[in-house]
């Protein structure tokens, strides 16, 4: 079993792009929230491969970045307050990892593996809100602890499909004026995403 990546000499490294469908958002902070669907989730990756040893060999450490969207008709969670029809919101996740990817030796057609991802996730979020009187407000916004955890399998060495389990944490921030005084409100976010990747690896 040793031996059966001794073609991959040649392919100490990987480059893949992906993109999917999300099966399951949750985000919870002041609520427990389902998301909508927005933009399917991207991913681009690299990895490097171990050489030689029958256990490092199959052993890549690399790096990703990713971008989320996740989307509602009615965002009532933390401070994205909304009122009136039509409201709408949106929250970005752009995750930087370090990954760490481990192919099982089968054969060189059909490669299962799996894939541990952790690193920071960049936020942001949009929203279309009317508060519900006359108060001024600035809003910050930053990013958090990103996790991923992925199964998947490369096909003729090419086509990679992978399910996936996202962990995104960021928090939200308000200064708004009330009764000609400035307060602060601060929100953190768990966002939890399940998904079907499928891409190219060259």
């Amino acid at each position: 079993m040793a031996t059966i990546f001794t073609s991959y000499a040649q392919d100490r490294f990987d480059f893949t792009l992906q993109t999917g469908y999300p099966l399951s958002q949750s985000v919870s902070g002041s609520l427990d929230y389902e998301m909508q669907g927005g933009v399917p989730p991207v991913f681009f990756e690299t990895h490097w491969y171990f050489l030689p040893g029958p256990f490092l060999n199959n052993l890549g450490i690399g790096a990703g970045f990713g971008f989320h969207h996740m989307k509602t008709e009615d965002p009532d969670i933390g401070w994205l307050w909304t009122y009136g029809s039509g409201a709408s919101g949106a929250l970005f996740y752009w995750p930087v990892y370090t990954s760490f990817k481990y192919r099982i030796p089968v054969n060189t057609s059909f490669i299962p593996y799996f894939k541990f991802d952790t690193g920071y996730t960049f936020f942001d979020a949009e929203e279309s809100i009317m508060w519900p009187d006359d108060r001024d407000a600035d809003s910050y916004v930053w990013g958090g602890a990103y996790i991923g955890l992925s199964a998947g399998i490369t096909l003729a060495r090419i086509i990679n499909i992978e399910l996936n389990y996202n962990i995104l944490n960021s928090a939200i921030g308000t200064d708004y004026r009330y009764s000609g005084y400035w307060q602060y409100w601060e929100e953190e976010y768990t966002a939890k995403v399940f998904f079907i990747t499928a891409g190219i690896c060259l």
